[in-house]
């Protein structure tokens, strides 16, 4: 473990223990207590140090313990800290706690287990933190709590230095698309690439001058490949790319783009590098070890094959090389109550743009004439704009920690749109492309992946 992160973590844990009145637990995969802090026996009317290896059935009322259950599998499902005002029969009294918690990750970034910190802020006590001026002080303290807790969330799941995702998340991200290739038949290729005789550097220039080319050759990675796409480090100089719904075809079209810009690079006084590419698109037999090293033998044979190169592992004898599944966005957008995130304006525009993506659908499909498509497509960048814009000032407004992260993704999504339409218009792309971009990438896609990140932080009582 690194100092810094042992730091932070010793930070957090002195954040938590000093407020007094705070409950602190952590919990293993079994829901038993591996930690809990003098506040939380008192709260549960036990001897001091008895509260390890015991669960919350030993302690608490049965209908008490599914409200926790339901919480903490929330968190563990989708790896995100979550910070809610909970309401419980507690004590022989009806109690309100505002409660923080969060996934607990082992040093490979798999989830092990989760924690929490619970406030009591009933009117009595609000009333008395309010009295002494506390009150303040606890916001500030959870304010500090979330943060740190984003913090070492983001430490464990990517590479520290390049800010790529480490291989615990990549590993997790690429089975989340094999199984959609098996349910869906969407397809998703990986990019394995290496950087040409690295050693040199390292040896010639010194390690900080290696780290700058990683630092480097990472940042150009990613402007180059799409918002959907992933960029991970495998180990050294190895890095991953992993590709969704994208076929040979066009991952052999974005490694030659990376490989590009990485070879471009200004790396003044190491002079140019370079990097050998291996592409494999998953097959529905393959297995997650399979994949890999298949991409990771063609990386192998651009090595041999001179460097700097892209090499692509071929399909089996009979099978067809994957391609964009253009067919697959003419699949008309379905609203389900599952995408609600609670704020009226965010589902609102939501479903308009389910709406109005769905009669850029019909439009195509019923031949009608290219004005018509036209002015569809226009409305619908517009209406994506506008919503980006509401979204954000909605979860800013919230105190959403990633709020400039995920306004970054919407800028760099309008841009691409743009690129697309405009590609469109000049007979570049065709018209299947584009809806799957906008309908699907842009909307669909980005809202039940990137936007489900913040739907924790609103507050439903927001318009």
């Amino acid at each position: 473990m690194s100092t810094a992160f042992a730091a932070t973590a010793q930070q957090i844990l002195g954040v938590l223990l000093g407020q007094a009145d705070a409950l602190v637990g952590v919990k293993d995969p079994e829901g038993r207590y591996v930690f809990g802090n003098p506040a939380l026996e008192r709260a549960f009317d036990i001897a001091p140090g008895t509260v390890a290896g015991r669960r919350d059935e030993e302690l608490l009322p049965t209908e008490l313990v599914r409200e926790i259950a339901a919480r903490e599998h929330r968190v563990r499902d989708t790896g995100v800290a979550a910070c809610e005002e909970e309401r419980f029969d507690f004590g022989g009294s009806r109690r309100a706690y505002l409660t923080a918690r969060y996934p607990y990750r082992n040093p490979e970034g798999s989830i092990i287990g989760t924690g929490f910190v619970a406030m009591d802020i009933t009117p009595r006590i609000q009333a008395e933190l309010q009295a002494s001026a506390d009150l303040a002080q606890i916001r500030a303290t959870n304010e500090q709590l979330q943060s740190a807790l984003v913090e070492l969330q983001a430490r464990a799941s990517v590479d520290r230095l390049t800010g790529a995702w480490n291989r615990a998340r990549f590993e997790e991200a690429a089975k989340g698309e094999m199984h959609r290739l098996q349910r869906y038949g969407h397809p998703v290729s990986l990019l394995f690439f290496d950087l040409d005789h690295f050693k040199q550097v390292n040896d010639t220039h010194g390690h900080a001058a290696g780290d700058r080319v990683l630092i480097e050759v990472s940042a150009a990675t990613r402007t180059t490949y799409r918002a959907n796409d992933a960029l991970g480090r495998w180990g050294g100089e190895e890095f991953v790319v992993l590709a969704p719904n994208t076929g040979l075809d066009g991952a052999a079209s974005l490694a030659e783009r990376i490989r590009t810009a990485i070879a471009s690079l200004d790396l003044s006084p190491m002079g140019p590098v370079t990097a050998s590419f291996g592409v494999a698109e998953c097959r529905r037999n393959d297995s997650w070890e399979t994949w890999l090293e298949r991409a990771d033998q063609a990386a192998y044979s651009a090595k041999r094959g001179g460097r700097n190169r892209v090499e692509l592992c071929p399909p089996e004898p009979g099978e067809q090389p994957g391609i964009e599944h253009i067919e697959a966005a003419f699949v008309r957008l379905v609203w389900h109550p599952a995408y609600d995130s609670g704020n009226a304006l965010v589902d609102t525009q939501h479903r308009l743009l389910f709406q109005v993506a769905n009669e850029l659908l019909h439009s195509v499909l019923d031949s009608r004439p290219a004005s018509d498509v036209d002015v569809l497509i226009d409305r619908l960048l517009e209406e994506v704009v506008q919503h980006f814009r509401d979204e954000e000032r909605v979860f800013t407004a919230a105190g959403y920690p990633g709020a400039e992260e995920h306004t970054r993704i919407h800028a760099a999504l309008v841009e691409q749109a743009a690129e697309r339409v405009a590609a469109f218009r000049q007979r570049q792309v065709g018209v299947g492309a584009l809806f799957q971009f906008l309908a699907h990438d842009v909307i669909a896609r980005h809202m039940l992946v990137e936007d489900r990140r913040f739907f924790p932080y609103l507050s439903r009582s927001l318009p």
